[in-house]
């Protein structure tokens, strides 16, 4: 009997030592009865600190908050007790009784709990409803595709309204761009006897397709003070919208299928010169601005111009412009060329055209910038024709006058010859002795003139070039006047397009040359180029005798 007795003894200790074991950790609710929309705190307790699996409890509420602390009681240097607790914040999903089943920390268990949430009653819940909601406009609700379109959220709350939480942000829709429109607003406003604190938020979306476009609701969180049961609670309640769904349509079918598409409310084109008159090899610089109203920038397409075979365009990157007010949006296209003019006379700029839908008239439109004909003046420092030609002229004479043979009638014999030579020898020498100086005059006057020609002004214009675009234009002239199969000047040729590349766009600016590397090629080139024009003349001159060569 007595062992009976200390067996079941035993196995009454394993049972509650098992039990212990199973529950080791608990769990407490602060309240056992709330209303919908009121929060409530969940505290689990167990011996070691763990993450708890909170799948199963999410079903029935919102975990909206968590905290935790450690304690530990020690006794003669030893820890007797050690805790870990976690407090949760829960706010009811829906009303009813609500389980809170075990939830698992490490190795223990929390026991099981249950929740009674209480409905809100019709009254309450539009009282709730007049303190605080948001509405949601649109400036379009069927925009044409790439049409501009903005949405506007504005939330209304009074005075014993706290919102907590976060704020809804930029809104995430499927097919369409968004960006805010400034910064948010706050302001007050009495609507129905009642007043209001508002918070405005705007938001610029452009549909990309056509179709349904979903905007998607948001929720707010408010606390608001109501008259419930037998007294005044704090409800934190959710403030929602609805979905928002745009039918987005099409271009239309008299739309031009050849042109790109552009919805606007008005579009105008201008351009702009930086001289009124233009100078052969100077660069001109040619702006065409596209502005649109309800549109963005970057939806108007790449200008397609075709100037000139005399003039050389060279386009620059566009800059895209967006200026973005309450209600409105203004882009502006600006497309700017480099046009470096390579005759003189009067050329027609071509005309520029922008096919658009008006939005707002339901019409198709065009906007246009008419052609205008610009003057381009002759280069003053190129060598003019009658110069040319006054240059060339002696020397074509006198070659074929040396080849003629000498008449009978002007023969000299050796010794007239001779005494010739020695008068015309003793005559300079005379000179020579009275003024040492004309000798030098006469060569520096020489010099001089070589140094005036219209090559070497355009070679000091280029030299003298503070920047890159003006070095490009000025060799341009200079290389007019060089010979066109001189080796060096294919080397000039290819760094002066690298450049022109650079400058207006094909090319990074690592990769092309700098004014220094043009001054000193066409340095190189012009030594070149002189000493050959230099031994040319010399072995073009005229013999001393007729008939002989010198060598």
């Amino acid at each position: 009997m007595v062992i009976f007795r200390l067996a079941c003894l035993a196995l009454c200790t394993a049972l509650t030592c098992f039990a212990q074991s199973a529950w080791a950790a608990s769990a407490r609710l602060s309240a056992s009865e709330i209303y919908l929309y009121e929060t409530v705190q969940l505290e689990l307790t167990a011996s070691e600190e763990a993450s708890p699996d909170l799948s199963a409890l999410r079903q029935d509420f919102d975990v909206q908050g968590r905290s935790s602390q450690r304690s530990m009681q020690i006794v003669n240097g030893q820890i007797q007790v050690s805790e870990f607790t976690l407090t949760l914040t829960l706010r009811p999903l829906r009303a009813g009784v609500l389980a809170i089943p075990p939830i698992s920390l490490g190795n223990e268990q929390t026991n099981p709990l249950h929740l009674q949430v209480n409905a809100i009653d019709a009254a309450t819940q539009q009282e709730i409803d007049r303190k605080a909601f948001m509405e949601i406009d649109v400036s379009h609700e069927a925009p044409y595709q790439g049409q501009a379109v903005f949405l506007t959220r504005r939330l209304y709350y009074s005075s014993d309204v706290q919102i907590y939480g976060n704020l809804p942000g930029i809104p995430s829709i499927t097919g369409a761009s968004v960006q805010p429109v400034g910064e948010a607003s706050a302001s007050s406003t009495v609507m129905n006897g009642r007043r209001y604190n508002v918070y405005v938020t705007e938001y610029l979306l452009v549909p990309d397709l056509p179709g349904e476009l979903i905007i998607p609701g948001v929720e707010i969180m408010a606390r608001v003070q109501v008259a419930l049961g037998n007294g005044r609670r704090a409800l934190g309640t959710p403030i929602r919208t609805a979905e928002t769904v745009l039918n987005v349509q099409p271009p239309p079918a008299n739309f031009p299928a050849n042109k790109p598409w552009l919805p606007a409310r008005e579009v105008r084109i201008d351009s702009e010169f930086n001289a009124a008159e233009g100078q052969v090899g100077t660069p001109l610089t040619f702006d065409v601005r596209v502005q649109v109203v309800d549109a963005l920038a970057s939806q108007v397409a790449p200008l397609k111009l075709s100037f000139p075979s005399s003039i050389k365009a060279y386009p620059e990157s566009p800059r895209l412009d967006d200026a973005i007010t309450s209600g409105e949006v203004r882009g502006e296209r600006l497309e700017r060329f480099s046009l470096v003019p390579t005759t003189a006379g009067i050329f027609t700029l071509p005309e520029v055209r922008v096919t658009w839908w008006d939005t707002q008239a339901e019409q198709l439109r065009e906007s246009s910038l008419p052609a205008r004909d610009i003057e381009v003046l002759p280069d003053p420092n190129a060598p003019s024709p009658a110069s040319q030609a006054s240059v060339v002229a002696p020397r074509a004479m006198d070659a074929p006058a040396n080849r003629l043979a000498p008449s009978r009638t002007n023969r000299f014999d050796w010794l007239h010859a001779a005494l010739a030579l020695a008068s015309l020898s003793i005559g300079i020498g005379w000179l020579i002795t009275l003024r040492p100086g004309l000798l030098h005059v006469g060569v520096h006057r020489q010099q001089s003139n070589r140094q005036n020609t219209p090559e070497s002004h355009a070679f000091a214009r280029a030299k003298a070039a503070s920047n890159l675009a003006d070095v490009i234009a000025s060799l341009r002239v200079w290389l007019r006047h060089v010979d066109s199969e001189h080796p060096f000047r294919a080397d000039l040729e290819a760094q002066l397009k690298r450049g022109e590349a650079s400058l207006y766009g094909g090319l990074t600016p690592e990769a092309a040359p700098t004014k220094n590397d043009l001054q000193r090629t066409a340095r190189e080139l012009r030594a070149e180029w002189l000493a050959k024009r230099k031994h040319a003349q010399s072995r073009a001159l005229p013999s001393l005798y007729p008939g002989q060569d010198l060598r």
